[in-house]
């Protein structure tokens, strides 16, 4: 078989990058489904008979350890070829849920599941957004985009198949057919890399420059992750409640369960359209415009406390998300050259989750005080103030 050529972003791409983009894009669905834990979570509790406190400690230590992982990757992207790094990811994730179908206990369920699971997550995830940007450098927003869309489509897609098959053997069949689908996935995206004759690649010339090493650059990296941490803490502090604030808010019980469906769909919108947008507008303009409007949106939310707006503005909180999370990485991509932007995402990315813990339990917690989400909504709203400032200091590129 042949090698698959080395791409350097400079380079004219003579191999098959859409076929490339299309296991990248396998790859972000399958590994998507991590996102579905809680279909799974009541059936790990039964088969490990714990609570449900330390069952979602099986979740919380795969985003960690995801986060981790994006900001690692960059070291490997291009250690060997493309083909080989997705097949690594496939096995690795595959490996990580049978181990956890086999688990006898929590523990392995927390090794196999949270650290093989999830590590195989952030190295599939931020490969493939990197590498997208690089099959496309002219239309990189779109690519990431696209793979942000299809990442979140995982975990739209995988409740039905895994209540399917919760019915027929519980927590070990679950996992069981996850692990298959992701071997079998991860073999099909090493296939497709290899036709498409493209693997990931820095450019020669390109060292990690004083955007990583230097404290200035340092600085404006810690404001990146201010802006960024800032914005999605604002979104899940608002996804992770959408049921409860339309209950509050007086929206009828039979829309209940549209919902989240709603929310869903918005942020997969969010996700390939801003990706579009930043590849027009370029800049920090579309995160920023998405942090003010989404403040904005929330204080309306809360001025005007009517069923039907509150459904416009969760929607609208959904597309946020979709769009902040496609185009941070976006505006990187264009600002840098591809090693610092992969590692700078990578260290801006691990706000993300400190989000995923600290969004959704502020929330409760302001919403227990008060007995209703009043502060919750405002704090939210400030937080998008402050992602929007942040974004925009220093004045120099970051």
């Amino acid at each position: 078989m042949n090698e698959a050529r080395n791409m350097h972003p400079e380079e004219e791409k003579t191999g098959k990058p859409l076929v490339a983009m299309t296991a990248l894009l396998l790859l972000s669905l399958s590994l998507g489904s991590l996102h579905s834990f809680s279909v799974l979570l009541p059936a790990l509790e039964e088969s490990m008979n714990t609570s449900r406190g330390m069952a979602s400690m099986s979740y919380s230590l795969a985003l960690v350890v995801l986060a981790a992982t994006v900001l690692l990757g960059p070291r490997f992207y291009d250690a060997l070829p493309s083909s080989v790094l997705a097949l690594i990811t496939g096995i690795t994730a595959s490996l990580g849920c049978l181990l956890a179908a086999l688990a006898s206990d929590l523990l392995a369920v927390w090794l196999g599941y949270g650290l093989l699971f999830g590590a195989a997550n952030g190295l599939g995830y931020g490969f493939a957004l990197q590498f997208s940007a690089q099959l496309f450098p002219n239309k990189g927003g779109s690519a990431m985009g696209m793979i942000t869309a299809v990442y979140a489509t995982g975990a739209l897609l995988s409740p039905p198949l895994f209540a399917h098959a919760l019915s027929l053997g519980g927590w070990q069949s679950a996992q069981l057919v996850s692990a298959a689908l992701l071997l079998c996935t991860g073999l099909l995206a090493c296939l497709l890399l290899k036709e498409s004759a493209l693997s990931f690649a820095y450019a020669k010339e390109q060292g990690t420059t004083e955007a990583c090493r230097t404290p200035a650059g340092l600085r404006k990296i810690a404001f990146l992750w201010i802006a960024f941490g800032c914005a999605v803490t604002s979104g899940l502090m608002v996804m992770g409640h959408a049921v409860g604030l339309s209950a509050s808010l007086g929206l009828a019980e039979e829309w209940f369960m549209a919902v989240p469906m709603l929310v869903a769909g918005s942020n997969l919108a969010g996700s390939f359209l801003c990706g579009i947008l930043q590849d027009r507008l370029k800049g920090r303009c579309v995160p920023a415009t998405l942090a003010l409007l989404n403040s904005v949106a929330l204080i309306i939310m809360i001025i005007v406390p009517d069923p039907l707006l509150t459904l416009a503005v969760l929607s609208f909180a959904g597309f946020v998300y979709g769009g902040t999370v496609t185009s941070y990485p976006a505006f990187l991509s264009r600002e840098h050259n591809s090693r610092d932007s992969a590692a700078i995402f990578g260290k801006v990315f691990t706000a993300w989750a400190v989000a995923g813990f600290a969004g959704p339990a502020l929330a409760g917690f302001l919403f227990d005080m008060q007995g209703n989400y009043t502060d919750a909504l405002l704090f939210a709203a400030l937080l998008g103030f402050v992602s929007a400032l942040a974004l925009n200091l220093p004045k120099e590129s970051a």
